[in-house]
């Protein structure tokens, strides 16, 4: 089977599944850029790709691009045109689509209308940032405490509403989770994080004094100020532990870390466990990250609840309770073997990729049909903007169509 792999690269993940389905001998071509957290290197870079096409001489990739450069200075859409006509030609005869990150790129829907066109049946995997509207995902969960970044409250409602609803027309399967999928209609499959778990060193150190790790990718939107609050609490208190803020560390430093580290706590904004939180039970840490205990029975990790107002509690019991923390980290240690084992993840993507719109989904978004209030008529006619561009589809017609919520139209 001939697959595409595009998007942009978060956790190693594509690189994780292009290597699980080479393993099995599928024709594998990725698309994304560099990542400086990861030393992986692909096909084809998003950025550049005009180049890389055509040349796998550095100098002449450079040269090519910066012709791209000065016909994009003079017309955006004719480069945007040249880019797209590129990526068709590498994704001719597809079978399969995977796109991971939902942000678009140029002409993304006739990318996604062309290659289903091909024959090839998509993927979509939904990562957090890319289709989270914080403001809706604010009034959907308790942030008592959090400071969401500015700069991801001004992202216009209208960049999210796009790029899911693309996606919800044109994918056979979406793959994510609850809290950034306020704005979605469509049923969904939960998005389980594929891991080489063999490449983990496992050390359940034990130690009477634990080593707490804290990695937040982004102090604001992980509740770092909260975390560091109860951890200085927990030291004026008496309680002896080594507590340990990283950020910005390689993937190979980190993966050192948690083998050494007892605990880690996670995310208390955000919900988890994400690709951090397994790695650490994939190591031997007991795990802290806030979750949503109303989770479908496929996602039922054995990790401590956190959240802004249910943090010094769990925590204390943590450093304390030494025979509970050995406990949950084994606990979580053979939950990560089990479910998150890369071959078992990309079984599970390409059966219900294949199966398509039917049979069984593991979420089914309620939110912003039946309880999100808009604040104005301009907030709700934006909405029914966007639920037009699917009105034709199957699930649609046959879950929503002809709703009404006050000024909402489905």
């Amino acid at each position: 089977m001939r697959i595409v792999i595009t998007g942009i690269e978060i956790c190693g993940l594509i690189h994780d599944l292009a290597v699980g389905l080479k393993k099995r001998g599928h024709d594998v071509i990725t698309v994304a850029d560099s990542n400086w957290y990861f030393s992986y290197t692909y096909d084809y870079p998003q950025a550049g790709i005009f180049g890389a096409y055509f040349s796998s001489n550095r100098l002449l990739r450079r040269l090519a691009n910066k012709v791209l450069g000065a016909i994009r200075k003079i017309s955006r859409a004719t480069a945007d045109s040249i880019d797209t006509a590129i990526r068709k030609r590498i994704f001719r005869g597809t079978d399969l689509y995977i796109q991971v990150w939902g942000e678009e790129f140029p002409q993304q829907q006739e990318i996604l209308k062309f290659v289903k066109q091909e024959g090839a049946k998509i993927a979509t995997l939904f990562m957090g940032s890319d289709v989270r509207c914080y403001r809706l995902f604010a009034e959907q969960y308790e942030i008592f405490g959090l400071k969401l970044p500015k700069s991801h409250l001004e992202i216009p409602r209208s960049t999210k509403l796009k790029r899911v609803r693309l996606h919800e027309r044109y994918a056979d399967a979406i793959f994510s989770v609850p809290d950034q999928m306020g704005l979605a209609l469509r049923s969904y499959h939960h998005s389980q994080i594929p891991m080489h778990v063999n490449e983990y060193v496992y050390n359940l150190s034990s130690r009477d004094e634990p080593l707490v790790i804290h990695a937040p990718s982004n102090r604001g939107l992980k509740g770092s100020i909260l975390v560091e609050e109860c951890v200085d609490r927990l030291r004026m208190e008496g309680v002896r532990f080594e507590f340990r803020s990283v950020r910005d560390m390689p993937n190979t430093e980190i993966r050192k870390l948690l083998t050494e580290a007892d605990v880690l706590i996670d995310e208390v904004g955000l919900h988890g466990p994400g690709f951090l939180s397994v790695e650490a039970m994939l190591s031997g840490c007991a795990v802290a990250t806030r979750y949503l205990q109303e989770s479908p029975a496929s996602f039922r990790p054995p990790v401590v609840p956190v959240d802004p107002a249910n943090l010094y509690e769990p925590v204390k019991r943590l450093l304390t309770d030494k025979a509970w923390r050995v406990e949950v980290a084994k606990k979580g240690r053979a939950y990560a073997l089990e479910n998150n084992n890369a071959d078992k993840v990309i079984d599970n993507l390409l059966e219900r990729t294949n199966r398509g719109a039917d049979g069984e989904h593991d979420y089914h978004p309620t939110y912003l049909r039946d309880e999100w209030q808009p604040s104005s008529d301009e907030e709700a006619e934006e909405i029914n903007r966007f639920n037009e561009t699917v009105r034709n589809e199957a699930w649609y017609r046959e879950n929503l169509a002809g709703r009404q919520r006050g000024s909402l139209r489905f």
